[in-house]
């Protein structure tokens, strides 16, 4: 397992401090997880959780990609807890293993998904076939070819040819 922070707690206390909302990314996987100073890189079966540090001191899940291979990459030449802060996160799947991706607001699959560490932005592309989304709270699904999803938003930006799946249309 590593553990690599978006937005590091307080050093001192391991919470937040006034403000701000830490955020780290926690990737697992059955394969091996080579990591040097400036990347990581994991294969295999890989489970990788956005999480939250929440007031009370918890950490709280904002999405989980499960994925064939993940990929971050963090600066090793800054200071203190910024050695470990993720600058980029990507994570691939195969045609018959996509990546698949659930928040508390959606389920879904896609060829691969990207993250900017400096956003809280999750980028759903497909190459070979569209992404696939369906809304817990709706039930209703939908195709496209990429969309940017906020995970702390709650939202989605920048869908390039979103078109909702009609009822009998199947689940993936």
């Amino acid at each position: 397992m590593i553990v690599r922070y978006l937005d590091p707690p307080d050093p001192k206390t391991g919470r937040a401090t006034a403000g701000t909302e830490p955020k780290r990314i926690q990737m697992l996987s059955e394969g091996p997880i080579d990591v040097t100073r400036t990347d990581a890189t994991a294969t295999g079966s890989v489970r990788a959780r956005v999480e939250a540090l929440s007031p009370q001191g918890e950490w709280r899940q904002q999405a989980i990609v499960y994925c064939e291979r993940a990929h971050m990459t963090f600066d090793a030449n800054a200071t203190g807890t910024a050695r470990e802060k993720i600058r980029t996160f990507d994570a691939e799947g195969t045609r018959d293993l996509p990546v698949r991706v659930e928040t508390d607001q959606f389920t879904g699959t896609c060829s691969r998904v990207d993250m900017n560490a400096t956003s809280n932005v999750l980028r759903l592309s497909g190459a070979e076939q569209p992404v696939y989304f369906r809304e817990i709270a709706t039930g209703r699904q939908f195709l496209l070819d990429s969309g940017n999803y906020d995970y702390v938003k709650k939202e989605w930006t920048e869908q390039e040819r979103l078109r909702e799946m009609e009822p009998g249309d199947g689940a993936r």
